[in-house]
């Protein structure tokens, strides 16, 4: 289905964002050039060096300290704030320096363009679909955040034997994050990387649980690929398929996850697959969750669930919904006025 998908049934699949957030691009428009010249600037745009990925990584470390210094504004329990918006903070500013690197330099610009967009969501026609920021920040900041999210929990908030390793392992990256040293391994053990510990993330909690299509006959009906299916199936992943363990992924050949490629699509697969898939895109999921890591574990941030939906369970994966962990809290930092 996905190879031999048309722009018009990922179009049609997609109609609700584009009367939602009056938005147009290569996922909403069924117009093969502008689709291309989208996706051309999007690669132009992901295209960095290694002071680019350290530009980055700072931009990620600033959003958390500011995020702190804001923490009374986002309080919902006594003096407690959740961990998704300390998460959504640093991965909005994260996506933003790398979308849209001249309005982040300018925030009263930027704070004046998504006002603008997100003022009124039913009256926007001032806004043209085609230059609106968000055809740039919603499918960069969608796409990772929920991934970040969990990755930071399973590798700082829940028991496993490894998490040390895994913590260690991100924390030496995002000191000096390049494409060389996302694949390389710098813990303790001499084997576990940065990708192995993204690649199992994004297998397990892809950002995109199912891809739809409109029907190529019926235009009121949706056929999807079932990605979380294809990424949680015993017969392709083996009998833990269900655990979180990026050793899978370990080895030259892939190790145990290599008889899964084919199956492994959590940005997509086919012509219409999204253009960060390859690299960009874990890299910066990978800078995320290591900032996240780095400073919850030196600040000694302990979180606390204040409703039943989110808990952290023990051994089952944890939950997809956009809401599972919004009552996830941690305590304000004392050094934090």
């Amino acid at each position: 289905m996905l190879n031999q998908e048309s722009l018009e049934s990922r179009a049609k699949a997609n109609t609700h964002l584009r009367r939602m957030f009056e938005i147009d691009n290569a996922f909403t428009t069924t117009d093969l050039t502008y689709k291309q010249q989208f996706v051309d600037n999007v690669k132009h745009l992901l295209r960095t060096d290694e002071s680019g990925w350290h530009t980055f990584a700072d931009t990620a470390q600033v959003a958390f300290d500011g995020t702190l210094e804001l923490s009374p504004d986002i309080v919902i329990y006594e003096n407690k704030i959740p961990l998704v918006s300390l998460v959504q903070s640093v991965v909005f500013h994260g996506a933003s320096q790398t979308v849209l690197p001249d309005l982040l330099s300018d925030k009263e610009k930027l704070e004046t363009e998504l006002r603008h967009v997100i003022k009124d969501m039913d009256n926007m026609k001032h806004v043209s679909p085609r230059i609106n920021p968000l055809n740039l920040i919603l499918p960069s900041y969608e796409a990772i955040w929920g991934v970040v999210l969990r990755l930071a929990i399973e590798v700082l908030y829940r028991s496993h034997p490894q998490s040390a390793v895994w913590q260690e392992t991100l924390i030496t990256f995002v000191q000096s994050p390049s494409p060389a040293s996302f694949k390389s391994s710098s813990s303790g053990d001499g084997r576990m990387t940065v990708k192995a510990i993204v690649n199992e993330g994004l297998r397990l909690y892809p950002p995109t649980r199912r891809i739809y299509r409109r029907h190529p006959f019926r235009d009121d009906w949706k056929i999807a690929a079932d990605v979380e299916h294809l990424h949680r199936d015993p017969d392709i992943w083996g009998n833990d398929a269900a655990v979180f363990k990026p050793s899978r992924w370990l080895g030259s050949d892939g190790g145990e996850a290599r008889k899964g490629f084919d199956a492994f699509m959590p940005f997509g697969y086919g012509p219409l697959a999204c253009p960060a898939r390859h690299e960009s895109g874990p890299l910066m999921i990978g800078i995320l969750v290591g900032v996240l890591v780095k400073n919850l574990r030196e600040k000694e941030i302990q979180v606390t669930a204040m409703n039943k939906q989110s808990r952290i369970a023990k051994r089952e994966p944890l939950r997809l919904g956009r809401e599972s962990y919004s009552g996830l809290v941690f305590q304000i930092p004392m050094s934090v006025d």
